[in-house]
This record gives C-alpha cells, structure tokens and sequence, in this order.
C-alpha cells in the first residue's frame, strides 16, 4: 500500500470516541517518522485530535549495565535497549485519556536527559518506533483498545543509504565506521525482529509504491 493510501485509510477509519492506537514499525531509517508526520497532518486537517508517544525517547543510557552488548559494544537495536515498560506504561495512560510527560534522550551523548515533553491525549494516539508494534500489541498489554499497526517496509539497502547519509550529517560519523556498526551491531539483528513487527501489521507500506 501506497503511504498516502495507508494515511486515508487511517484517517477515514476514526468514526467514533474511542480512542485509536497506531502502531508505526519498521528498520531503521525506513521511513517510520515521514509517515507519522503525514499521518498527524492528516489527521489535524481531519479535525482529529493526535498524541504522540515515541520509542526512541525511552532508550537505556550508554552506561546502563542493562544495555545489550555483543562483543563489549552496546546494540540499541533490540527490544532489551529500550525503558519498554515505562513506555507501554505511558502509551497505557495516553488510551485512557491520561497526560504524560515523555523523556527526552540526547542521541548524541546515548543519555535521558532531565527534561520531558508534556503530552495531551489525543482521539488517535501514534507510537512510533523500531519496535513500537510488538511491544503494545504483541506482548498483549494494549490489546484492548482499537489498532491499527503500520509496518515501513522499506528495501534493506535502503535503509543502510539513508542511515549513512544521517549520520554523516548528523552526527559527523564517517562512512567507514557507519558500515561496519551496520554490518556488526544492527544487520544481524535485523530478520528476525522486523519479521515479528511485519507479521503483526495491519497496513504494510512498500517502499516500492512510493516511487510508482
């Protein structure tokens, strides 16, 4: 499905007050905060109030003896990298209509910072992240509400692109030293934890339909 078709199709589904859950998963620079973004403006041109909750904001500090490491090096792409309870807990509070105050987290230093960014809740709440589907719908514990799941499902060279030239830019990282944290901390990761998050989608969106 095309992203703009996976946005109406959202976005024509809210009919009623119960609050909507939507889940957006996906690799890594698969495209998951363009889409959330499209889909908040669509909603709030439908009139159609959003929250929004976001899984990277709840990262374990580098220093957090709880972080997964291979080979003594940290790997934040697995389900164990993140506080998951604490972000199903506030995702739990934004379904029922309750505000939160999200972390923030300085991806530059790998550290929760000491502020927070208030959340109102909104009709549609949107939780966006690499693993945002398994942990509030595959783990049973936001089963209850109303969802619609949303997988990226972006080619995996791609993904690596898109990664290389962020980090260049962003954070200064050389080519080199992005491949190799690629190929060493992130691909072998990869298959079977973007499996599980497809397997779970309601709406899958193809990179391939985007160019079409």
């Amino acid at each position: 499905m095309k992203s703009s078709e996976a946005i109406e199709t959202i976005v024509s589904a809210k009919r009623d007050d119960r609050p909507q859950l939507v889940t957006i998963s996906g690799g890594t620079c698969s495209g998951k905060s363009t889409f959330k973004e499209n889909l908040q403006r669509g909603l709030h041109i439908a009139g159609i109030s959003v929250a929004t909750i976001l899984l990277d904001e709840y990262f374990l500090d580098l220093s957090d003896r709880a972080l997964p490491r291979q080979n003594g090096k940290p790997v934040f792409d697995l389900p164990g990298a993140y506080h998951y309870d604490e972000f199903i807990r506030d995702a739990r509070r934004l379904c029922k209509g309750e505000r939160i105050d999200m972390p923030r987290y300085n991806m530059t230093r790998n550290e929760r910072t000491y502020e927070t960014t208030p959340v109102e809740p909104g009709k549609v709440i949107v939780a966006e992240g690499l693993f945002a589907t398994s942990l509030l719908y595959g783990t049973g514990k936001l089963n209850r509400y109303q969802a619609t799941h949303v997988y990226m499902d972006t080619p995996i060279e791609t993904c690596l692109n898109r990664r290389i030239a962020r980090d260049m830019s962003v954070y200064k990282i050389p080519e080199s030293a992005i491949r190799n944290h690629w190929e060493k901390q992130i691909f072998p990761f990869w298959g079977p934890q973007q499996l599980n998050q497809k397997r779970l989608a309601t709406i899958i969106v193809r990179e391939q339909d985007e160019r079409s």
